[in-house]
């Protein structure tokens, strides 16, 4: 009758311990931060409620081999946070990388922007340099009007090099980090009408002309920034056109956005020149003969303003007829529906 009841009270004995077991483990991968009492704590009421239920031999048995598989949880949770690590230090790695290569690129851009500009001076310079010695010298002109034609060619060339200051300036000012705008609600069309009047005041031996709508244009932008905007793009149209010829300024809505276009008849642009029009610096061939003092930084400038302002820009052109400069801005949510400027059609 003893044996069967040592075997029964045995097995009992190691169920319950088995049991216990698979709770020591479970605590060990599971174990929760937020349960009362530390992870050895825990261990120590389950070790505790293991040597009030079984055997000194049998303790002892089960003991190492929890023992053995608390070292097998530590060590697989050991194994996940270091590989957990090894994909923390491969993302940032990853970054790094990222980092180096756009300031790898940084600084390409930076030296060809260097070269563009020596590029860019050397020409003017080489004017003033050259007619600076010739009035030096001691064989000066016979003449008074020759002097007059070679201070006139040493001021056009400051000039062309001040205008290249400036806008560089201005290009490296609106590409910083800490460049904003000054939005507010603005009337493009307005706007759009006191621009081209300025450049009818100046006298220009062209006709210019506008096609805006008679209701208001409302849009978010900085208003001194988008006369920048269309200046430059006045100033290219006007550059390019022959005297005589028309520019036209128009304005239309394209779903939620203003598109305003610039239009010319002047000389046009080959397909090849029109996917590089915006570059910094980029001159036609055709575009450096006709006007020698631009420093090829206008439509660079128009470019990344708009671009601030969360517009596009585009050119349509053809060779011998002329070109379309356009460009987009989003319409303001709180538009009115009329002005007092543009009473409403």
């Amino acid at each position: 009758m003893r044996a069967p009841w040592v075997v029964a009270r045995s097995a009992g004995e190691i169920l319950a311990l088995v049991a216990l077991f698979l709770s020591a483990v479970a605590l060990v991968v599971l174990h929760d931060a937020d349960a009362p009492g530390s992870l050895q704590e825990q261990l120590g009421l389950l070790l505790i409620r293991l040597a009030g239920q079984a055997s000194l031999t049998t303790a002892v048995v089960l003991v190492v081999v929890l023992a053995l598989a608390v070292a097998l949880a530590l060590a697989v949770r050991i194994r996940d946070r270091a590989c957990a690590r090894a994909d923390r230090l491969m993302l940032d790695l990853g970054t790094m990388s990222r980092q180096v290569a756009r300031l790898e690129a940084s600084l390409a851009s930076r030296d060809e922007l260097l070269l563009a500009v020596v590029h860019e001076l050397r020409v003017p310079l080489t004017h003033v340099v050259g007619y600076a010695e010739l009035l030096s010298s001691g064989s000066r002109p016979r003449h008074a009007r020759e002097i007059g034609e070679m201070g006139g060619a040493i001021q056009t060339a400051s000039t062309t090099m001040l205008r290249l200051m400036d806008d560089l300036v201005e290009a490296t000012r609106v590409q910083a980090d800490g460049f904003s705008l000054q939005t507010r609600q603005v009337d493009l069309a307005q706007l759009i009408r006191c621009v081209v009047a300025g450049y009818e005041a100046q006298g220009q031996p062209h006709r210019l002309a506008v096609e805006l709508p008679d209701h208001w244009l409302a849009v978010r932008a900085d208003p001194e920034r988008i006369r920048q905007v269309l200046g430059n793009l006045l100033t290219n149209a006007l550059s390019y056109s022959p005297a005589g010829g028309e520019v036209c300024v128009r304005a239309h809505v394209i779903g939620a956005q203003v598109r305003v276009e610039v239009q010319d008849h002047g000389i046009g642009m080959a397909p090849a020149d029109q996917r590089r029009a915006f570059d910094r610096f980029y001159r036609t061939t055709e575009g450096r003969a006709i006007r020698e003092q631009g420093s090829g930084l206008g439509l660079a400038i128009v470019k990344d303003l708009v671009a601030a302002h969360g517009g596009q820009v585009g050119v349509a052109s053809q060779r011998g007829v002329g070109s379309t400069f356009w460009f987009t801005l989003g319409l303001a949510e709180d538009r009115p529906s009329s002005g007092p400027a543009a009473p409403s059609s």
